[in-house]
């Protein structure tokens, strides 16, 4: 029977100094909790934890009393016979004050009360005391788990729970009752929590919870920050409500979540419902419409195609991840290499526009983050400057929020981009071409099928590539924008790009031919067929690849030409 406090019990273990012990215990016991579910639980596995720690070293102190005290007892029992002794995890912990006192463990057990009062941690203890440094301590580490870098969008169980320790640790916090410091931590928490979206979504319901966000949701008198984590919220409600199956656009949701091609047909599900999804999602939460397939809503939307409506193929939704997405540049559908400028994540704006230059600025720190900036463009690209003005004001009159102000930036600066390319320095094209590059050989190791749709211009899972390969693309692009020139319909003189289903021709030098092939172990036959799409997906792939890497080793004046025209 376990003769511990409340802390042992729920640990499920006996008394003992063993820190492993203790938390090799506490990782069994968490294992069978949801902490989703159940925070109730693991908060009280979790003091049970940080109790039992507490005990531990107070149990140490006490054994090392008992042998000084037996060492020195030892030369007046030397004539006893010897006892074999106990072990230390099975000898009852004496909590007594007075030495040679004795503890009744029938008693505890009969009264509940009692165990529980003998086994309360010291309190308080004088040489540990909670101190603010204590709770500010807390605070940096949440905020470095939620600001570090992440392998993953989600946080991982292990994360979540740190994160939620954290977190039940600072509110525990005397200060928070102080109206200045819990004024000034609401603030702190609503920006960490909005610049961290999604990895921090974990936290979202809990400290919209504990400052009581949700009363005054959509008042003027929250912040930006907190409107938007009130907002995010919503969405996350919404979206854990629509994939029950009680939920009225339950059917309709999972009609629009289904993968689809371009010859799939509508599934039973009546039409009213599935368009009251889409003005639902659309209108209160557009970041949930990056979940839906493009061909599904396609079939359900047959005007989009004729210009009316959304063009799924061009189009990049808000970027705020609700369940497993890829990388921005993961779906780019157009014949050449360029990545498109992945969406919002997590911005922290107000909902409409006011300010040209605080808003655009702000939408160019959401999409390039410090590469690109208003005051950038106007001093490298005026041009652009204008077209951006132009188009704030348009949007202000049209009374657009800011998020879709922002999505409306991004074709037309992708646009803007793909026309530059052809001519901009030929430094930056280098650096253009060997970014794709190491995006293909990133995609190759994953599979040399994945790497062939690269090239091809399909889709493919960039959630597979390194998180590096998105920052360069990022600055090379806000590079692109500054180096060159372009009308306001985002129009050069670059030679104009194949239309659907056809296949950009160049003409290739015949000693690039020569030693691209040579670098694939190919003859020029099948290194010609790689680079017209034909053959098997790994000789498309790998011929690329070589091609690729023998025009980037070559010097500009013999490669300049075709570097401008690939």
């Amino acid at each position: 029977m376990n003769q511990g406090g409340p802390a042992w019990r729920t640990l499920g273990i006996e008394p003992t100094d063993d820190t492993r012990a203790i938390r090799r215990a506490y990782a069994a016991k968490l294992k069978a909790i949801d902490v989703d579910r159940d925070p109730q639980a693991f908060i009280a596995l979790r003091e049970a934890f940080e109790q039992a720690q507490n005990e531990a070293q107070w149990l140490r102190y006490e054994q090392e009393e008992d042998e000084e005290a037996e060492a020195e007892n030892a030369p007046a029992e030397a004539g006893r016979p010897e006892q074999a002794p106990s072990e230390p995890e099975d000898d009852p912990d004496e909590w007594g004050d007075e030495p040679g006192s004795e503890i009744n463990f029938d008693a505890w057990e009969r009264d509940p009360l009692a165990a529980e009062i003998a086994f309360a941690p010291p309190a308080p203890n004088p040489w540990a005391p909670p101190t603010p440094e204590d709770y500010d301590d807390h605070a940096r580490a949440l905020a470095g788990l939620l600001l570090g870098e992440h392998a993953e969008q989600w946080p991982s169980p292990e994360e979540t729970e740190a994160m939620l320790a954290h977190w039940q640790r600072i509110t525990r916090d005397p200060r928070m009752q102080e109206m200045s410091f819990y004024g000034d931590a609401e603030n702190w928490f609503a920006d960490l929590i909005a610049r961290a979206v999604p990895f921090s979504d974990p936290l979202v319901a809990s400290v919209a919870d504990h400052f009581g966000w949700m009363s005054a949701a959509g008042e003027i008198s929250q912040s930006p920050a907190i409107a938007y984590v009130v907002r995010r919220r919503q969405s996350l409600d919404f979206f854990d409500a629509v994939r029950a199956p009680t939920h009225p656009l339950h059917a309709a949701w999972r009609e629009l979540t289904r993968p689809a091609h371009e010859k799939s047909r509508r599934g039973w599900v009546r039409g009213k419902r599935v368009r009251e999804l889409l003005a639902t999602v659309r209108t209160h939460y557009p970041e949930l419409e990056a979940n839906f397939d493009s061909y599904r809503v396609e079939m359900w939307e047959p005007t989009s195609r004729g210009g009316g409506g959304w063009n799924w193929t061009g189009m990049i939704v808000v970027w705020i991840l609700i369940s497993l997405l890829h990388f921005a540049n993961s779906q780019c559908k157009e014949q050449n290499r360029f990545a498109p400028i992945p969406g919002v994540e997590a911005p922290v704006i107000p909902e409409t526009l006011g300010n040209e230059r605080v808003d655009i600025d702000r939408a160019l720190e959401a999409l390039y983050e410090r590469d690109l900036d208003i005051a950038m463009i106007e001093n490298k690209n005026p041009e652009l400057y204008v077209a951006l003005m132009t188009y704030w004001k348009d949007s202000f009159l049209r009374k657009d929020s800011w998020v879709n102000f922002t999505n409306g930036m991004i074709p037309l600066l992708n646009a803007r981009i793909q026309a530059g390319i052809p001519g901009a320095p030929l430094p930056l094209l280098r650096d253009y071409h060997r970014l794709a590059l190491d995006r293909a050989l990133a995609l190759r190791a994953v599979s040399p099928d994945v790497c062939a749709n690269y090239f091809a211009g399909k889709d493919y899972d960039g959630s597979k590539l390194p998180k590096n390969l998105a920052e360069r693309n990022r600055a090379i692009m806000a590079k692109i924008l500054l180096a060159t020139r372009a009308g306001p319909d985002g129009k050069s003189t670059p030679s104009p790009e194949p239309s659907a289903g056809q296949t950009k021709t160049f003409s290739v030098p015949g000693f690039i031919m020569e030693k691209a092939s040579a670098r694939a172990g190919m003859t020029r036959e099948q290194l010609g067929q790689g680079m017209r799409y034909q053959g098997s997906n790994a000789q498309q792939c790998n011929g690329r690849i070589a091609f690729m890497q023998t025009v980037l080793a070559e010097p500009d004046d013999k490669v300049g030409k075709l570097l401008r025209t690939l």
